[in-house]
């Protein structure tokens, strides 16, 4: 059976046609280090349905350096701050993190357990000088001095477009990008129901990437919407409205 070490190294062979972010060899150990304190945490917290070493590189930590790339496409991204919503496991802010050694990192997890394994990541992985976690819920971080503070939001399996959107945008400054993970199935309808709150949060038109790189069969894409307004003050409305909006939009 091969180490963990070689594991990473053929898997990222693999898929080096199709995904032009390059790891450095201290990265790679990084990604390493992750992986086995997932597995061995994921016994006894539910952080992934499947912890096999190459199934989660290659299903979710691949698909996290997705949106590394299109971060590091921006001008100035070195210097910037990002926040992750609903952080889980760590994807995709941690992997993010990893990928762009320059950047600063909010993770944003409020469920105790998961956001404890996040703080042990980062230790772990001597990212503290530039990520942190917060348990605090996304729509009340939107309300505080935090708003508007942010060069990059992102998020991965969180909800409906439009609730990603609406805890998403108020966090941004503007000219910042939020860059949402979603399934091509969901996507599809899910940007027509987001259409009507776009302007009141003050973001521009949805652009579609479709990442080079793709795990598994069914097709992911990224969801990228550039801040241009200011938000309304509204927004994000509190938990229980926002559930109910785009739960209802699903319906």
């Amino acid at each position: 059976m091969p180490t963990p070490e070689v594991e990473i190294e053929k898997t990222l062979e693999e898929a080096s046609s199709s995904l032009t972010l390059v790891l450095s060899r201290e990265q790679r150990k990084l990604i390493v280090t992750y992986l086995n304190l997932l597995a061995a945490r994921n016994q006894n917290v539910n952080l992934v349905a499947n912890a096999d070493f190459s199934y989660v590189l290659k299903h979710h930590v691949l698909d996290c350096l997705t949106v590394a790339e299109v971060m590091a496409a921006q001008a100035g991204y070195e210097t910037a701050h990002a926040i992750d919503l609903g952080s889980g496991a760590g994807f995709p802010g941690l992997i993010v993190a990893v990928a762009l050694p320059d950047i600063r990192v909010l993770l944003v997890e409020s469920i105790g357990k998961k956001a404890r394994f996040l703080s042990e990541c980062i230790s772990a992985l001597g990212l503290d000088d530039r990520v942190e976690v917060s348990s605090e819920r996304a729509e009340v971080i939107a309300h505080t001095s935090k708003r508007a503070q942010f060069d990059f939001v992102t998020a991965r399996a969180l909800g409906h477009l439009g609730m990603v959107v609406e805890l998403g945008l108020p966090l941004l400054r503007k000219n910042g990008l939020l860059l949402g993970q979603k399934s091509k199935t969901q996507i599809d309808t899910e940007l027509s129901e987001t259409q009507s709150i776009l302007a009141p949060l003050g973001g521009a038109a949805p652009t579609i990437i479709k990442p080079a790189y793709q795990a598994g069969s069914g097709q992911h894409v990224i969801v990228s919407i550039l801040k241009v307004g200011i938000s309304d003050e509204r927004y994000p409305r509190a938990w229980s409205a926002i559930v109910k909006n785009w739960k209802k939009s699903r319906a």
